[in-house]
């Protein structure tokens, strides 16, 4: 019985004593946290910035074609099939494939005859090219109908390349914000540590330079001849690629 109550007295001090040393091993890990979260964490931010001037290789075309007659009666009716297989030939024969001519919109309005009084249904549409070739716009709209032509609008733009020159961009404005946080602290006797956190802004500038919105003016341009669009009415402006990016560096 005493050997017993001697066993149970040990197994009690020897578990006091497990608790002691692991609160005591918290203490010290609180007070050590304490301290780091208390020490002054020294860095600088910056932003750095790269930028482009670049000339679009792609155009997106919009050509509307409408139905009209041939005489003010009413009668002789050009049917917008015939227009659309028209179009379609001429933008194939100028190295324009299918896969880059969509059709936009459909629509029509209904046009009354002065003298007969009667009513008819005037069908147009929208087609979209996609090209890569300037010299092909004026050969396009030089072989079409103008008759059948009731606007021609650049409806978007592109750049082949686009995705690369946005890499390097972000590269370029990477090394210009470490070149800049380095000449910063060289100024104070301080040097540049590690990259802490870094941010990166998709500030790519689809906007022409001189321009509001379009890139491209024709087809209301007659030439000398009566013919068509002049070809120095084209004007293809450059856009202008950014990219901006925010870094925080520790201070050695």
């Amino acid at each position: 019985m005493l050997l017993r109550i001697f066993i149970m007295q040990r197994l009690f001090v020897f578990t006091l004593l497990n608790l002691f040393l692991s609160f005591s091993v918290f203490s010290q890990k609180i007070s050590s946290n304490s301290s780091e979260e208390k020490a002054p964490h020294r860095f600088i931010t910056v932003t750095g910035t790269a930028e482009r001037e670049i000339t679009p290789d792609i155009i997106y075309l919009n050509i509307t074609l409408k139905e009209y007659y041939l005489d003010k009666d009413g009668k002789n009716k050009i049917f917008i099939e015939d227009l659309e297989k028209n179009f379609q030939r001429i933008a194939l024969d100028n190295g324009v494939g299918s896969e880059n001519i969509n059709i936009e919109s459909i629509s029509g309005f209904t046009k009354l005859s002065q003298r007969k009084k009667t009513e008819s249904f005037l069908a147009s549409k929208t087609y979209k090219l996609k090209l890569s070739d300037l010299d092909k716009i004026n050969n396009i709209l030089d072989k079409l109908d103008p008759k059948a032509i009731t606007s021609v609008y650049v409806s978007g733009y592109d750049f082949s390349q686009a995705d690369q020159v946005k890499k390097e961009l972000r590269i370029q404005a990477m090394k210009n914000a470490k070149d800049k946080a380095a000449y910063c602290l060289l100024a104070v006797d301080e040097s540049l540590g590690n990259l802490l956190e870094s941010e990166i802004d998709e500030t790519f500038l689809n906007q022409p330079i001189g321009y509001s919105s379009s890139l491209f003016r024709a087809a209301s341009v007659p030439n000398t001849n009566g013919q068509g669009p002049d070809p120095d009415s084209i004007d293809f402006k450059k856009i202008k690629l950014g990219a901006t990016v925010h870094l925080k560096f520790q201070i050695h």
